[in-house]
This record gives C-alpha cells, sequence and structure tokens, in this order.
C-alpha cells in the first residue's frame, strides 16, 4: 500500500514539475524575446503578436489603472475618444485616456488629473489599452529581487543535491526534473529583469 502512496505521490510531483518547466518554458521564451527587441535590436518597446506591455508608475490614471499594475496594449492607431492609450513623448510612454480629438490630433489627460495634456499625433500612439494586470509589476519586483532570486535558486538547487542524496525511487527521471525545474527558474528570473525596460510614466 506504502508503495503504491509512493508511486502515486511521485506521479503527481512529475505531473506539478512538467507544467511548472512548460509555464515557465514559456515565459522564458516571451521574456528573451521582449528583451532582444528592446536591448539588442533597440526598440522603443517590445511587442508580441501586436501587443506590448508596461509597468505603470504613477497614479494619474487612478483608479482604474493604478500604480505598480501592468498593463496589456494593443498595437493600433483606431483610436476614438474614451480609449485609455499609450503614446510615446520626449522618450518616455505616457498612459491617459482620450478626451477630445480633432484633425489626426488627440487631446489625453490623467484620469486623476486636473489638466489636459498637450495634443498628440497618431504617430506618437503606441496603441490602446486592452487588459490591466492589478499590481502585478508589485508581484514582480518582490518575486525577482536579488534576494528573492538567491533564494530561490539555492533552495531549488538544495533540493537537487538532496534528490541525490536520498534514495528514490526513479532517481533519473525525478532528479532530471527537479535540475531542469532549477535552471529554469534561475533562466527565468534572469530574463525577467532583462526584458522589465519597457515602462511607463
Amino acid at each position: 500500500m506504502n508503495t503504491k502512496k509512493m508511486g502515486l505521490y511521485e506521479k503527481v510531483i512529475n505531473i506539478i514539475l512538467d507544467i511548472f518547466i512548460f509555464l515557465f518554458g514559456l515565459i522564458l521564451l516571451i521574456s528573451l524575446y521582449k528583451g532582444i527587441q528592446v536591448k539588442i535590436l533597440g526598440n522603443k518597446y517590445s511587442s508580441f503578436f501586436g501587443y506590448a506591455t508596461f509597468e505603470v508608475q504613477t497614479g494619474s490614471m487612478r483608479p482604474t489603472i493604478e500604480a505598480g499594475d501592468w498593463i496589456i496594449v494593443k498595437v493600433t492607431d483606431d483610436i476614438k475618444i474614451g480609449d485609455i492609450v499609450t503614446y510615446s513623448k520626449n522618450d518616455e510612454f505616457i498612459t491617459h485616456t482620450v478626451i477630445e480629438s480633432y484633425k489626426g490630433t488627440y487631446i489625453t489627460k490623467g484620469d486623476a488629473n486636473n489638466t489636459k495634456d498637450e495634443p498628440i499625433t497618431k504617430d506618437q500612439i503606441v496603441g490602446k489599452v486592452t487588459k490591466t494586470l492589478k499590481h502585478f509589476g508589485i508581484f514582480r519586483k518582490t518575486l525577482f529581487n536579488p534576494y528573492v532570486l538567491i533564494t530561490s535558486s539555492i533552495d531549488s538547487l538544495t533540493k537537487s543535491v538532496s534528490s541525490l542524496i536520498t534514495p528514490i525511487s526513479k532517481p533519473s527521471g525525478r532528479l532530471g526534473r527537479i535540475v531542469v525545474s532549477s535552471v529554469f527558474l534561475i533562466s527565468v528570473e534572469t530574463s525577467m529583469a532583462f526584458a522589465s525596460g519597457s515602462c511607463i510614466t
């Protein structure tokens, strides 16, 4: 009975580790792609299948968007009054609501601001916000700060070493998954920091 329980336990652990590796591998590839666009190709922002992500730095769009939120922006110039858009100005990215439109120019305003912004043109606009990931920036900074990064990496590697010492029924498969998980964790942590250059003010 104990052997059956151990076998079931191992299967569950292996499935969880496989899912973990797949998800973090996917994040790793996307993060590396985004990082290459910004850091190597010199693009002002990175986009993936027509969408870009930005981290909000201020509270000018409260309560709709808070500082620390991430926004997903659809890259488009099809803009109308009421859309929340991200646009570039003086090498910075700003996300505000379009309140006026006249002959190819737009007037925007932060929901929490008392004054309108200066007019912008279509070629300044990156696109319009389609989704807000609440507090994701805070989560990322907490999870991927140097102290957590070092601690989690050491913990993952310690588990790998422990697997070499502790007898298990299928050492090669389980140990391999733990080692790969450790490598992916470290790689994703590094790539997330590498690809986080796009932010807005």
